[in-house]
């Protein structure tokens, strides 16, 4: 789409947006007419997904569970950009781990990209959208792994769980000033961090889901759209969006 989309004229922020969910929301929004700020810890990677940017685009290198990086980041954000009018936490990472064998340090990892980030990344991105006075839109990637758990994943679930009930308890705050704070929980899909897990564990996972396939980001992309359009989104928040592939089925 042109520069007269559904984001036309609106800044996007999409961490995480160097690959997987991330990159294919970030390339989205921007064909929606957004300006895009894609923020990884992979510099290379960010501004690869920035050159494929339609319109205007950045590239920062960013980690998210460093908040002073994450401060600077939105600082440059504002300055370059303009005020943000939406956030896409995407940055996380998903090793499996054994919980008997699991150290502190991997657990707090965990915990620390994941939800640290998403906390911190929002915080900043929600500073900016109340000096804006414009409102604004917060989109957390959650995971059905915290809807329901997962083998050999104590601290992703515990992490993803956190990022669930964290959304609702932001849509509660930061209602008042116009913005809109909505988790999606994806299913297994076909990234670079699903496809790193042991085979074993992919084929198991693989035979537990009703429709028998991985999803695809294409499939996980036009919910974030519609919870960061101005129109489409205005009435939904504190929502935990289910896209798991009948994995998670729940009211």
């Amino acid at each position: 789409m042109s520069a007269a989309g559904e984001l036309a004229g609106r800044v996007a922020v999409v961490t995480g947006g160097g690959r997987g969910i991330g990159r294919g929301i970030a390339l989205r929004f921007a064909a929606e007419g957004a300006k895009v700020a894609v923020l990884d810890r992979d510099l290379a990677e960010a501004e690869a997904v920035a050159a494929e940017c339609a319109g205007d685009a950045v590239a920062m290198a960013v980690d998210v569970s460093d908040e002073a990086a994450v401060e600077a980041a939105f600082a440059r954000v504002v300055a370059e950009l303009g005020a943000p009018w939406v956030l896409v936490n995407s940055a996380g990472m998903g090793p499996a781990g054994v919980f008997l064998e699991m150290s502190g340090a991997e657990w707090r990892q965990m915990l620390a990209v994941n939800l640290e980030g998403t906390f911190l990344c929002a915080r900043e991105a929600a500073r900016a959208m109340v000096a804006a006075g414009d409102g604004g839109r917060i989109v957390n990637i959650g995971s059905q792994i915290g809807l329901k758990g997962g083998y050999h994943q104590t601290h992703y679930a515990a992490s993803k769980a956190g990022v669930h009930g964290f959304t609702r308890a932001a849509a509660r705050e930061l209602a008042e000033h116009g913005i809109n704070v909505n988790a999606i929980a994806p299913g297994p899909i076909e990234t670079d961090m699903l496809m790193g897990m042991p085979e074993e564990w992919l084929d198991n996972k693989r035979a537990e889901l009703p429709l028998g396939r991985f999803g695809r980001v294409e499939e996980i992309v036009p919910t974030a759209l519609l919870l960061a359009s101005p129109v489409g989104g205005a009435y939904i928040t504190g929502a935990v969006m289910n896209l798991s592939g009948g994995d998670v089925m729940a009211d």
